[in-house]
Parts: structure tokens; sequence; C-alpha cells
């Protein structure tokens, strides 16, 4: 059975979350600006996938550039329908994925790590209860949509990486190889995005990604405390 370890600053935020049920949903944006260097990562949820050319290449557009400013005094021009890309030029495309509601723990317990950077340490002996419970909870009170939580292993190689090394992951699932000894286990929940109180609507596709507008991938999401009954039934203070 997995276990994973949830380490906290404070015994107040342990015995809260054994005692009271309650519980503190964080998310990426939050982790972008956080001021402890510890965890805070300023390209949560990024990849930036570089490109190079060796040699000159032609690449058929459609879209009208002449008037862009992103290709003056580059390697790169546009005529005819075309754009030019010369040797020696790299390119670098952006994924930057929406916020969501994100629970980081670790796969690891490490007396060294919980001593260096944390107090206290919550162990969750029964994952799939405790996202049961935690997901149910959520959708209760309207924050996410029904059965739209994942989790996964966090992949430490950086956030930049060359096209030709084919890198599979999206940015969610990656962060910097400084912070690899944390050995993280994250939950994603998909939001219920609103804008002026008006819920933003959402596509899903056949394999249940959702995506939104992307003229609304500004919005930032504020952290959750909330009470979710029986937590103590699936982790204890260790």
């Amino acid at each position: 059975m997995i276990r994973v370890y949830k380490y906290l600053k404070k015994e107040e935020y342990a015995q809260k979350m054994i005692n009271e049920w309650e519980i503190r949903i964080g998310t990426l944006s939050e982790y972008r600006e956080i001021e402890d260097e510890s965890r805070a990562d300023n390209h949560e949820g990024e990849k930036i996938t570089s490109t190079y050319f060796d040699k000159e290449e032609v690449i058929s557009n459609k879209q009208d550039r002449e008037k862009q400013t992103c290709f003056e005094n580059s390697n790169i021009s546009y005529q005819e329908g075309t754009v030019k890309i010369l040797a020696g030029t790299t390119l670098q495309k952006n994924e930057s994925i929406l916020d969501a509601y994100i629970y980081s723990t670790s796969k690891t317990y490490s007396k060294k790590l919980k001593e260096k950077r944390w107090d206290f340490c919550v162990e969750i002996f029964d994952i799939e209860k405790f996202t049961n419970i935690l997901q149910q909870h959520l959708y209760e009170l309207w924050h996410i949509y029904e059965n739209s939580w994942s989790y996964w292993e966090i992949k430490y190689i950086w956030h930049a990486h060359d096209a030709r090394n084919q890198i599979e992951p999206s940015g969610e699932r990656l962060k910097d190889t400084q912070y690899a000894n944390e050995a993280e286990l994250r939950f994603r929940f998909i939001p219920i995005l609103k804008k002026d109180g008006i819920t933003i609507v959402h596509s899903r596709n056949e394999k249940g990604s959702f995506s939104f507008p992307s003229n609304h991938d500004s919005i930032k999401l504020e952290p959750l405390i909330i009470k979710c009954q029986d937590l103590n039934s699936c982790c204890r203070i260790i």
C-alpha cells in the first residue's frame, strides 16, 4: 500500500488535520510566489521547450505577421505566407497550465528533511481513502468538478528542455533538480473557475482532460482551508 507524508511547519497544523479534520489545499500560483525558498519554484506548472535549427527552414504560415514585432532584430522573417528561419536560430515554446488546487506530499519519510525544513510530519497511510474524502468534500462545496482529480510523482529534470529529447510530461509534472530530495507526490484538482461571479464554460475531451478559453489563463485561485470528516481514519502524526 502506498504511504505518503505531509511535512508541516507547526504542530498546530498537524493537530488540526488529525483532530479537527482541517486541511489546507494550496494552488499552483501560490507556489510560484511563496517566499519560502525551500518550496518556491517560479516555474511551477511550466515547461520551456527549445528547438534549435542547424539549417535554414521555410515554414508555411497563412497568418499576416508583417506587423508583429516578435520578428524584429531576429533570425526570423515573414514573407508571402511563409516564415523563414535562418540557420543557428533557437526557438522557445512556453507551456503554462491554468491555476489549479494542489496538495503536495512526499513519498519518503526523512527525519533529516523534517529537522532541516519542517517541524512535524503527518503520515497518510490510506491514500485511496484520503483522496476519496478530499475530492468528495471539494466537489460538495463546489470548488472542483466531479472525478477531476489526479496524482503523480514529480520529475526533477528542470523546466527547460531541448525538443529533440522528447520530454513528454507537461509542465505541471516537472520541477527543478534542486528540489529532488522532496520526492514529491502531488495531488491535483481541477477548479471550477469563475470570473465576476460567472462560471467559465469548459470543455472536456474523451480522455477526461479539461480545457478553458485561453483568455482566462490569468485567473488566480486562493488557497482553501476546509474540514473533511474522518481524515484521522487515514492519517496520523509521526
